[in-house]
């Protein structure tokens, strides 16, 4: 199983999302860690790749693993509060971003990721940062 790393990238009280491959859920921008790479190096490559900013500064949030009976690929995600540098633009597999408010959380619309659902938007409410 890999490892993905995240970027919560937060601004006016909403998490930016992203979505890509014909996909009808949501996910936070980031990927899975490849051979050898740490934490940071995947961070700045997956903003690059999939969004075209440059990762300034990143400071760990929230490691979380998906809930029971959920199927993926990621074994554990780790997730990082980040600046970047650049104007956010789609890039290779991201086909849409949005910006997701506590409102779009409680209605329940667009749809995420299940462990993004249950584990990382409720502390992002908690910890008033949407």
């Amino acid at each position: 199983m890999k490892q993905r790393v995240a970027a919560i990238i937060i601004e006016n009280k909403k998490v930016l999302m992203v979505t890509g491959y014909g996909s009808d859920l949501f996910w936070t921008p980031g990927g899975t860690m490849e051979n050898g790479e740490s934490q940071e190096v995947t961070l700045k490559r997956e903003l690059l790749e999939e969004l075209g900013v440059k990762l300034i500064s990143m400071k760990p949030y929230l490691d979380y693993e998906p809930p029971k009976g959920e199927t993926t690929y990621v074994s554990r995600s780790y997730s990082y509060l980040v600046n970047y540098e650049g104007k956010l633009k789609l890039n290779n597999e991201i086909t849409e971003m949005i910006w997701y408010s506590k409102e779009n959380f409680l209605n329940q619309n667009p749809r995420l990721v299940k462990a993004i659902e249950t584990k990382l938007i409720p502390k992002l409410i908690e910890d008033n940062l949407i």
